[in-house]
């Protein structure tokens, strides 16, 4: 740890500094106002020992992720799609199917982003004992560009699909 600076003192305004002349009243303000200054300065020298900057948590959606390129027309999540990106690129209609977690055993709170970057539409499928939740049963993706969002609840072969969303 750095220690502050030592707290200045105010010499007399008649006294000899190390400058030609004495010192005049206007500078007796100046070097008065650093004071309070140099108490604010030793108040927040313990904040300099905080390491900066703060590492993110990497169990977080904030953090760089893994895009993942998708050119065929079918694809069955994986547990190594969690917390990734998956970028669909066909033109073709593309089926992405949702495995029950017997067969491929997600986390909860697993999450995996998926993009529309191609002219297919994405239908997202249930697998056997998989429940998908979304609004008004939505499970296509709306257009090229689209994106959507699945996330596993704490309710094992429960997702819930959000997102840019077509019937």
């Amino acid at each position: 740890m750095t220690s502050a600076p030592s707290k200045p003192t105010l010499p007399a305004q008649t006294v000899p500094v190390d400058m030609p002349g004495q010192v005049r009243p206007d500078w007796y303000r100046y070097f008065k106002g650093l004071i309070p200054l140099f108490d604010y300065i030793a108040l927040l020298q313990p904040l300099s020992d905080i390491v900066f900057p703060i590492v993110p948590d990497p169990s977080k959606s904030n953090v760089l992720r893994t895009v993942i390129d998708e050119t065929g027309t079918s694809r069955t999540l994986e547990t190594t799609d969690a917390g990734n990106v998956i970028m669909f690129w066909s033109d073709d209609p593309v089926t992405l199917t949702v495995p029950a977690h017997a067969s491929v055993a997600m986390e909860a709170g697993s999450q995996i982003d998926c993009i529309q970057m191609g002219a297919g539409q994405i239908t997202v499928v249930e697998d056997t004992g998989v429940s998908i939740v979304s609004i008004q049963d939505r499970s296509k993706s709306a257009a090229q560009g689209s994106s959507f969002v699945l996330l596993q609840s704490n309710t094992i072969d429960t997702w819930s699909l959000t997102g840019s969303l077509a019937l």
